[in-house]
């Protein structure tokens, strides 16, 4: 798996060096980091909110009892769970390129996240439902299971995995610095909700000045420009955390990816 072992006391993990690793790849890759995130993120996610607005119509309390609806919502999550397992696993191999000092195009990217696109989607919703069941105890033990399997999906891509061998490498690679994964998890949320917010804003007014808060394609634009920001950065700060994690437990990596990539 590694070629070269490091001392953890050597070399902490770095926040700052994840974010400068993030916006580093952004910068190198933007059609495999905000282009992807736009084309297979965001526009298939506001046409899942058009099509449920659609089909709820303006009795939301009525027609969230129909089959109708429950339809339209389990078609968004699995959609949603798909998209975010290709740009997963996409991010995850161009950061780990940019690492090494080489470039995977997207198409290199999508040929590495292709074959483990399935088990990436039951990685995550096994993670979702560890999750989900953790939050019901107290709250705290649904934090410690996403933060402890927080790089799982990344290892996943990066090292070939299958899903156990998966959630025990995340274990093992965040074990001495869940502090500093909690923390970055914690100011990605915060960003997140500003985002959300200021996007918000600007989506509510539009609609208000349009049709009376009824959905307006300068609500869907809106919504468009946050996904986009959101999926980008998130899923770029996630595949760098995995890369830093990676390099503090086991150095400076040298294998399959590098002769992929060379």
């Amino acid at each position: 798996m590694a070629s070269v072992a490091v001392d953890s006391g050597e070399r902490g993990v770095s926040l700052g060096r994840i974010f400068e690793r993030a916006f580093k790849t952004i910068a190198q890759n933007p059609l495999a980091t905000i282009g992807l995130a736009l084309v297979i993120g965001t526009i298939p996610s506001v046409a899942g909110t058009w099509a449920s607005s659609a089909l709820m119509g303006p009795d939301s309390a009525a027609t969230a009892l129909s089959p109708k609806f429950w339809i339209a919502w389990l078609g968004t999550m699995v959609l949603s769970l798909a998209i975010s397992a290709v740009l997963t696993g996409v991010v995850t191999i161009v950061t780990s390129a940019s690492a090494r000092g080489s470039k995977a195009t997207l198409g290199q990217a999508l040929g590495q996240t292709v074959p483990v696109l399935l088990p990436l989607i039951l990685f995550s919703i096994l993670l979702a439902i560890a999750v989900m069941l953790g939050m019901l105890l107290l709250f705290v033990p649904g934090v410690m299971l996403y933060v402890a399997f927080s790089v799982g999906a990344q290892s996943l891509v990066a090292e070939q995995l299958n899903i156990g061998q998966a959630f025990s490498r995340s274990r093992s690679l965040t074990k001495g610095a869940r502090w500093k994964v909690f923390a970055l998890i914690l100011i990605l949320t915060v960003m997140a909700w500003l985002a959300s917010f200021l996007f918000g804003l600007a989506g509510m007014r539009a609609a208000a000045m349009s049709n009376g808060f009824q959905l307006s394609s300068k609500l869907l634009i809106a919504s468009a420009l946050y996904g986009t920001v959101v999926n980008t950065v998130w899923s770029t700060i996630q595949a760098s955390l995995y890369v830093e994690l990676r390099e503090w437990k086991d150095g400076p990596q040298h294998d399959h990816l590098q002769e992929v990539f060379a």
